[in-house]
């Protein structure tokens, strides 16, 4: 998969069969370094926000509330995928 698409690639897809599961999760699950970037970006923003700035520059990308939506959904399909893991 390209990494390119970060945040931008697919919400998931129909398993049609408790097997596909596993490969679905492996496609659609955020990597290690997303889901790192995504607690750093919204660590720093919180600082940020909490010191009264709205929007931030972080490596040369905008990071504000968009920005913390796309963020927080990283880690939400993280902790998703985790659970899945930890039932089976």
């Amino acid at each position: 998969m390209d990494d390119a698409l970060g945040p931008l690639r697919g919400l998931g897809k129909w398993a049609t069969h408790p097997c596909q599961v596993p490969i679905a999760n492996a496609v659609f699950a955020p990597t290690a370094a997303e889901i790192a970037d995504a607690k750093e970006s919204i660590e720093i923003y919180r600082t940020s926000e909490a010191a009264g700035v709205g929007a931030i520059g972080r490596d040369g990308k905008l990071v504000d509330a968009a920005h913390m939506r796309l963020a927080a959904n990283v880690l939400h399909k993280a902790k998703l995928v985790e659970s899945e893991r930890s039932e089976s």
